[in-house]
């Protein structure tokens, strides 16, 4: 029997379906529900490395459940949501469900990664609770019992359509580096491997982690090392991310400490060009070696003896300032005649200076308000 539903199944499931295999007595809660509604467990990773996946899943059922409830829920009844987070972790998605199944909830939806939907599934087949996931993608999450449903691809089927896809791309030699603790990346990268070789394509290296590792630079020299034409990552973003950052620095040492060939591989294979000649010694024609060449105002000028060209900010023009301007000389200009300094008292209007004899030096006269 599959257990593999559509994604509009999924949402049946997930809702009527479920909801109507409680009420019937196929799930683990017996009379916990209210006459009035139906209690259904939503689980998976809301906080952890993975949160993102679990949100995503738990926001969809959410929103159905409440939609289905506006519309009057299942026979009348509404549905009442008792939600749980798991973190991510295996044992704690089975503590979880122990919860929910006390809870009384009649089915649950999730798990939703594969690792701790498997633990889920295996321990969910005594109880014959009906479960739903939406992404958990493991071959062997619907394998335990018939009361476990899933609403997506395979392990297998990620893995076979990625090797025809190197193939199409006219990949001949591919390497793969995956998390070897995880139950999803160890799926995908097995089923790619047989499809890959099926289709010729040569497999350079496996390399395996440990789950939680964030140095992956031993993994990518040894693949590197292989020059393949492609590299696999069957992993969840978390690792992926250090891995093409990390790979893309272990390229980059690996492309500086090999020899390439080519003028501008190395400042040895550079060959400077000639030194700078005049003007008038490029266009002279020649001569005899008796009769020197005319004299020119660019060829009393050095030669620089490099032709190396200097950086903008070392140009002697933008690091120097301007020299100053000399102050503007004007004409000198004639000296006013000295004027006497008025008198503190006020002269008479009639009186008049004292004439000055010829001998004694001559000095300007001290003027005087005029008469009215």
């Amino acid at each position: 029997m599959t257990n593999n539903v559509s994604r509009r199944q999924f949402v049946e499931l997930s809702g009527l379906v479920a909801a109507g295999l409680g009420l019937v007595g196929c799930g683990g809660g017996s009379g916990s529900s209210s006459s009035d509604s139906i209690k259904v467990g939503i689980m998976g990773p809301f906080s952890g490395d993975v949160a993102q996946y679990g949100i995503a899943c738990r926001n969809g059922a959410q929103l159905y459940f409440k939609q289905l409830n506006e519309k009057g829920g299942v026979n009348g009844k509404q549905i009442d949501m008792d939600v749980q987070d798991e973190k991510g972790d295996a044992t704690e998605a089975v503590s979880v469900y122990n919860k929910l199944v006390q809870d009384g909830v009649t089915a649950i939806v999730g798990d939703v990664t594969s690792t701790p939907t498997i633990a889920v599934a295996q321990a969910s087949v005594t109880d014959n609770m009906p479960c739903v996931t939406a992404s958990a993608t493991a071959a062997d999450v619907i394998t335990f019992g018939s009361n476990y449903f899933r609403a997506c691809i395979t392990d297998p089927f990620q893995g076979k359509v990625m090797a025809d896809f190197a193939a199409k791309q006219g990949y001949k030699t591919v390497g793969t580096i995956y998390n070897s603790g995880g139950d999803y990346e160890v799926g995908v990268e097995k089923a790619f491997v047989e499809q890959a070789q099926s289709k010729g394509i040569t497999i350079t290296s496996e390399q395996g982690y440990p789950a939680g590792a964030t140095d992956f630079n031993g993994q990518l020299t040894s693949l590197i090392s292989g020059n393949p034409d492609a590299i696999l990552a069957p992993n969840y973003y978390q690792d992926n991310g250090k891995i093409v950052t990390q790979a893309a620095s272990s390229a980059t040492r690996a492309s500086s400490s090999a020899p390439t060939a080519g003028p501008a591989s190395s400042a040895a294979n550079r060959t400077t060009p000639p030194p700078r000649t005049s003007r008038a010694a490029s266009t002279t024609p020649p001569s005899s070696p008796a009769t020197p060449p005319p004299a020119s105002r660019t060829s009393s000028r050095p030669i620089p003896t490099s032709t190396a060209r200097l950086p903008p900010t070392s140009a002697p023009w933008a690091t120097t300032p301007p020299p100053s301007r000399p102050p503007v000389s004007r004409l000198p200009r004639r000296p006013a005649r000295s004027r006497a300094p008025m008198p503190t008292s006020r002269p008479s209007s009639t009186a008049s200076p004292p004439p000055r004899s010829p001998a004694s030096p001559a000095r300007s006269p001290t003027l005087a308000p005029a008469t009215r």
